[in-house]
């Protein structure tokens, strides 16, 4: 009995992750194409093709310009109107991605999945996604601790659902990455606290 129960809650961990599939698939049809995006997508040109800053900036809002659609693409030239500047001066545009360059595990995971094949933009959002995918399964799990199966699969579901769960899956920055990372801690702070862990 205990091990048709066992084998039970372990098909609910792809269960549970095929109900996130979907999210998964919107979110990276449908990415929120936040300004940071372009910083991250420079430091990929950069990484790939050029040090030239000229260069790595033209490649750089082209791709934007040609994948993006246009309204979006306005936003994130225009509005607020020091954006502007970073459109149109490759100087002024260098100097910002300093704030980028400190997230290099972020950064790198974009890369591989740039080289993998994928555009610019979805190079950015996927691992953001990935990290959405990994909290959902990490969650149920630590909720099937203490919850029926059931009842921490609906939670999780609801949890992972939230608006605010759902906003930063769509983000092109390592905020996805980081809150997994951070609540795997918090897991071996609370569950298991050993000093190694």
């Amino acid at each position: 009995m205990k091990i048709k129960s066992k084998f039970f809650l372990w098909l609910m961990y792809p269960a549970f992750l095929c109900c996130l599939l979907p999210v998964a698939f919107f979110t990276f049809e449908h990415p929120a194409h936040n300004f940071d995006m372009l910083g991250y997508m420079a430091l990929i040109v950069r990484m790939d093709q050029t040090h030239d800053i000229n260069e790595i900036h033209t490649v750089t809002y082209s791709t934007a310009k040609e994948l993006i659609p246009a309204e979006q693409y306005e936003k994130l030239t225009t509005t607020p109107a020091f954006r502007k500047e970073f459109a149109t001066d490759p100087n002024r545009f260098e100097k910002l991605l300093p704030v980028y360059i400190v997230k290099p595990m972020y950064v790198w995971s974009a890369w591989v999945f740039y080289k993998a094949g994928f555009s610019l933009p979805a190079a950015t959002v996927i691992p953001s996604i990935i990290a959405f995918l990994m909290i959902g399964v990490f969650l149920f799990y630590w909720l099937c601790k203490y919850l029926q199966t059931g009842i921490a699969f609906l939670a999780g579901l609801l949890i992972m659902f939230s608006i605010f769960t759902l906003a930063v899956a769509g983000l092109s920055t390592p905020d996805c990455l980081s809150a997994f990372f951070l609540f795997v801690a918090m897991y071996f702070i609370l569950e298991k606290q050993h000093i190694a862990w």
